[in-house]
């Protein structure tokens, strides 16, 4: 069956207007998120501007030999200044990043050509702000940017073209970056090496054959360590990186990255694990959860972090498998830090597990020191994201309020959670992550971000309001077949070349793929379920173009149309991608203009 596309704002007005009169239906806002480090804690507010307390600027300290960093503290969050028009935010060690609408990559922290060597003296913290390169491009900025992520010290960036680019900290090659190899022999990774300045692109997201499309496309990505992993759209997860303690999760031992003195080699692996929807790692660990609500963990279990099914202890053997968390079920988000792991459900509450050291798990840490068991964390509700690091965890409420527990990076400590003044967050309410991705049942849990969920209708798609914040609801809803995540585009081509259509959609099981071609003229129609009438044209099949790439070769004239492929999950369900025209320019012959008379 065919599922027509619509615009989620138009179609859901017409739907509430008669009964939510007096609101207004908002879609486009910025949605909201929270992000946390070791040092500082980085807040995305839904007006694309960005805030940041804990350690907001930085210098450094002259010691014996060379210097240290040394930072200002603000207790309450502050602006980054220069940032505007953001649309996703991503931490990892000192260093904070923000993806602008336009597609680059900004990042400010310790200033890195800040000379740390021997020699050096001190200097007044002060802010840098500057915006990240491509290294893969001679002088080239890196542009073209859809989702990042960050977590222990490393960053990953993907592309519009479903490239993954990667930099920071590369600990057993947890980059999955094809570095140069050098050409005087070590026995450990030179500093440029394990620490990389500039993003590359991960070639364990590339295809064997270099040309083939579409890349091995990522939903989301986690880094712990010394490995990451990458969340497919048939949910597998992709793993690299370190495996001497199982946070692979591959139920093996052979696939340790090993350095031969000159560069990496190392062979990716998959996870014994199906269904997922989230991702989480740290040192020698890794949780996922599955759409079925409930928590999987692999790995080392030092402190009872990853519940009661592994061994804990720092000497305890750990697990090469996932194994499941009994006690969790309706997981939405998962969270986890040094010594211990913070999971939210779909209902609200927040639950914690691990050492309670300084209140980690937001219950009294005299009562309670350590836990292997989740324990909901004390006095929070309605809670739509969280995050945690260090010996500190954060959450974001419906009601746009921010809250922490634990030693937190502004100096507070606190195991009953406490509001941070952080102002408005938002002044619309916005849709949660389940909004525009695809589910084979109804979605229960990320809803919403900011607003409260209403009842999910439908039978696929799905859709659902979020709020009233400030008077105004916002539209969601969720598909039950292919989602594209990216469409084809438009381009201008002269006669004799090559034109080049891309697609990638996502969904359920294995996906079917089969262009079309639309002509301009013909009596064509569709018509949407509010009755309004299209004329298109008449539309034929691109014969043997049956993958997510679309090559026309030796482009004539007749070529020149407007092209869109149709998707087709294991259940039969069927989306379309937008439409992209192929321009055909003709070479056109100048007129030899007369003779110039005086």
């Amino acid at each position: 069956m065919l599922r027509q596309r619509f615009s989620r704002q138009g179609l859901l007005v017409l739907a509430v207007c008669p009964l939510l009169f007096g609101l207004n239906i908002e879609a486009d806002a910025v949605t909201p998120q929270i992000r946390l480090a070791p040092d500082h804690a980085v807040l995305l507010k839904g007006d694309g501007t960005v805030w940041q307390w804990g350690a907001v600027r930085y210098g450094r300290t002259k010691q014996t030999v060379g210097c240290v960093l040394s930072h200002d503290t603000s207790s309450t969050p502050v602006p980054v200044g220069g940032l505007s028009s953001v649309t996703a935010i991503a931490v990892a060690g000192t260093l904070s990043i923000a993806l602008k609408g336009d597609g680059t990559i900004w990042a400010w922290g310790p200033d890195p050509q800040m000379d740390m060597g021997y020699g050096c003296t001190n200097l007044a913290p002060y802010f840098k702000l500057w915006q990240v390169t491509d290294a893969s491009v001679a002088g080239g900025l890196l542009s073209n940017v859809t989702a990042i992520w960050g977590a222990s010290g490393s960053f990953f960036a993907r592309k519009s073209d479903g490239s993954v680019m990667a930099w920071g900290h590369n600990d057993m090659n947890k980059l999955g970056v094809a570095v140069p190899a050098q050409s005087k022999k070590t026995a450990t990774p030179p500093p440029e090496v394990a620490n990389l300045a500039l993003p590359l692109p991960v070639i364990h997201l590339k295809n064997s054959t270099p040309a083939a499309w579409p890349p091995i496309f990522t939903t989301l990505m986690a880094s712990g360590g010394t490995h990451s992993l990458a969340l497919l759209p048939d949910r597998s997860v992709r793993v690299w990186g370190g495996a001497q303690y199982g946070e692979r999760g591959d139920a093996a031992y052979g696939y340790a990255p090993y350095w031969n003195g000159y560069v990496w080699y190392d062979t990716p692996s998959t996870a014994s694990v199906s269904s997922v929807t989230a991702l989480a790692a740290g040192l020698y660990k890794s949780l996922a959860i599955k759409s079925d609500g409930t928590l999987w963990v692999w790995g080392c279990n030092q402190y009872g972090e990853l519940g009661n099914a592994i061994d804990v202890g720092v000497a305890a053997s750990c697990s090469h498998a996932p194994v499941r968390v009994n006690e969790i079920s309706g997981a939405a988000a998962v969270a986890t830090a040094g010594t211990h792991t913070a999971v939210l459900l779909a209902n609200g509450t927040v639950w914690a597990m691990g050492f309670n050291g300084g209140g980690l798990l937001g219950n009294d840490p005299v009562a309670i020191a350590r836990s292997d068991k989740p324990i909901q964390v004390t006095g929070l509700s309605g809670v739509t994201a969280i995050d945690a690091a260090g010996t500190c965890s954060v959450a974001l409420k419906s009601d746009g309020t921010v809250w922490e527990w634990g030693n937190c990076p502004d100096n507070s400590y606190s195991w009953m959670p406490v509001q941070v003044n952080a102002g408005i967050v938002a002044n619309t309410a916005t849709c949660g992550s389940a909004s525009g991705e695809s589910f084979s049942a109804a979605p229960a849990a990320n809803l919403c971000v900011t607003g409260a969920a209403s009842a999910v209708t439908g039978s696929g798609p799905w859709r659902w309001t979020c709020g009233p914040v400030n008077g105004s609801l916002a539209a969601c809803s969720a598909s039950n077949g292919p989602v594209f995540k990216l469409n084809p585009l438009s381009r201008r081509y002269f006669l004799g070349q090559t034109a080049t259509l891309r697609a990638i959609a996502v969904g359920n099981g294995a996906l079917n793929y089969q262009w079309y071609k639309s002509t301009r003229q013909g009596d064509v129609r569709i018509s949407d379920r509010r009755g309004l009438t299209t004329k298109i044209g008449s539309t034929s099949s691109v014969s043997g173009s049956t993958t997510p790439q679309l090559t026309i070769s030796g482009l004539v004239a007749g070529d020149g149309a407007p092209y869109f492929v149709e998707v087709k999950d294991q259940f039969g369900v069927t989306a379309r991608s937008d439409s992209a025209t192929v321009d055909i320019m003709l070479p056109v012959t100048p007129t030899r203009p007369g003779g110039l008379k005086f």
